[in-house]
């Protein structure tokens, strides 16, 4: 009878063990896969980032070529002038709106405040869409007005150029739009993931 207790306590043991290292290895696992899931997160606010910079890095090419092509094209001064100060606010808004996404605090645990900035950022580029779209519009009808006063081939050329990269600007614009809202959703999701809210 002994021999029996003996054996079942044995083998009780031995389960305890394997449930102990079961454990262990489960949680070894949910640990490679959070620092994994926060390296992943990491890399697509650092995407974010870099094609933000990017983007005020082109609007502040465009700033002096664009102010010397609407010269050529003998545009007003008010026109030039509303041109290079919209060029100036997109750059502004840009830098704004990710000031404070640090792709480093994925990695270091601050989780809960870049949550709340990317939600931050969201919002203002929505807003933004919003807020620029009837001025753009605006300033298309103005530009084309501008053109339409001067028959030059120039002009006419420019305004031919102006529509259709007016279209293709616009086809652009909503892809980019759209992807750079999933890129966020998704970092949002992550985040929201691991810290299991």
């Amino acid at each position: 009878m002994n021999e029996i207790n003996d054996n079942n306590i044995q083998e009780l043991n031995e389960m305890r063990n394997q449930l102990c290292l079961l454990k262990q290895k489960l949680n070894e696992q949910e640990i490679v896969n959070e620092k994994l899931m926060r390296k992943v997160t990491s890399e697509r606010l650092s995407k974010i980032n870099r094609e933000g910079k990017i983007s005020s890095i082109i609007a502040a090419i465009c700033l002096p070529i664009n102010y010397f092509i609407l010269q050529i094209a003998g545009t007003s001064t008010a026109f030039n002038i509303v041109t290079i100060l919209y060029l100036l606010v997109c750059i502004g808004v840009s830098v704004y709106s990710r000031r404070g996404i640090n792709p480093e605090d994925v990695i270091n645990g601050n989780l809960v405040t870049t949550k709340k900035k990317m939600l931050s950022y969201k919002a203002l580029c929505n807003k933004w869409l919003i807020g620029v779209t009837p001025f753009l519009l605006v300033w298309f009808g103005w530009f084309m007005y501008e053109l339409a006063a001067d028959d030059s081939d120039f002009n006419i050329g420019a305004i031919i150029g102006g529509c259709i990269g007016a279209a293709v600007g616009t086809i652009c614009g909503i892809i980019y739009h759209k992807k750079s809202m999933k890129n966020i959703d998704s970092a949002i999701q992550e985040i929201t993931e691991l810290t299991n809210e």
